[in-house]
């Protein structure tokens, strides 16, 4: 079964060779990466990649996310679709275990993941589906303590359950059927809801095995609402592939523009034992198929 990694990205040539390695490290070896860029300039890094996997698009103008998004729908030749967003860090497990969990379903999303703010190195874990114990707010510009009005209510929560769409994994037919907005932010959401609200079946999964370092940083506008702090010398072990990946960040990027990149070579190891169970989620949030309506 082929599944299309898809990537929309603007101006962000410096994260080209570490998404591209994300993607090339990949265990499943049926796939196809497609990226639509709308960039100023077309990437040197993709214009000069020999990869028969690769379907590289520059656009001579600027489309929304929504749009590029559905661009990429039909261009795809495999029958799962999985964003991967062009900033993010991905295991390269991913998509092996993405589509194990798509299994009599049309639709797979992450409900809990980790989350890291590359300035201040503040790592952390975020259940959204559990709503009480929100304690944080989490930008690009680190972590504070969150004020009672940002906590996470409905029908905040359930855009929290549903949005977030670096870690979407769905069929071709889903996506066909329910088509992003055309909008430049937040197209992600209109989607899935209006996919789950028709009966749409989707398996709600937390992130427990570090698949996914879902990056706040200063070019980005993404903010979480994490329960749990995480000691930052375990990222490597979470990780074991992302210093390989904070290299090439480091190789294309001026100094200093990616602060926690000179600390790999001080991070401790990671040793060949099973990864550790930060997060334990209740009872109540272990089912991980869910239909919402």
């Amino acid at each position: 079964m082929k599944v299309t990694v898809a990537i929309v990205t603007y101006n962000r040539e410096h994260f080209m060779p570490a998404i591209y390695s994300v993607y090339a490290r990949q265990t499943y070896p049926n796939t196809e990466l497609l990226v639509l860029d709308d960039s100023e300039e077309p990437s040197k890094f993709f214009s000069q990649l020999d990869d028969p996997r690769v379907r590289y698009m520059h656009l001579p103008r600027r489309l929304s996310i929504g749009r590029k998004r559905n661009m990429l729908v039909e261009q795809a030749e495999g029958e799962w679709i999985c964003h991967f967003d062009d900033d993010d860090y991905y295991a390269e497990n991913y998509v092996a275990q993405m589509l194990a969990h798509g299994r009599e379903v049309d639709f797979v999303k992450l409900t809990g993941w980790f989350n890291l703010s590359v300035a201040t190195r503040s790592l952390t874990y975020w259940d959204t589906r559990s709503a009480d114990d929100l304690s944080y707010r989490q930008t690009g510009k680190g972590l504070v303590a969150a004020r009672p009005e940002q906590l996470d209510q409905s029908p905040l929560q359930r855009k929290s359950v549903l949005g977030y769409g670096f870690n979407y994994f769905y069929r071709k037919s889903t996506a066909l059927a329910f088509p992003f907005e055309d909008v430049y932010c937040a197209e992600d959401y209109p989607m899935v809801d209006a996919f789950v609200r028709a009966g749409g079946t989707i398996n709600l999964v937390n992130d427990q095995r570090g698949l996914v370092l879902h990056q706040l940083h200063a070019s980005n506008t993404s903010s979480v609402s994490p329960q749990y702090r995480i000691p930052y010398f375990l990222l490597y072990q979470l990780f074991p592939g992302y210093a390989q990946y904070e290299q090439l960040l480091r190789q294309e990027q001026a100094p200093g523009a990616w602060p926690h990149a000179t600390t790999a070579a001080m991070a401790p190891q990671p040793r060949r034992r099973a990864r550790p169970q930060l997060v334990q989620p209740s009872p109540a949030h272990q089912q991980d198929t869910a239909i919402l309506s």
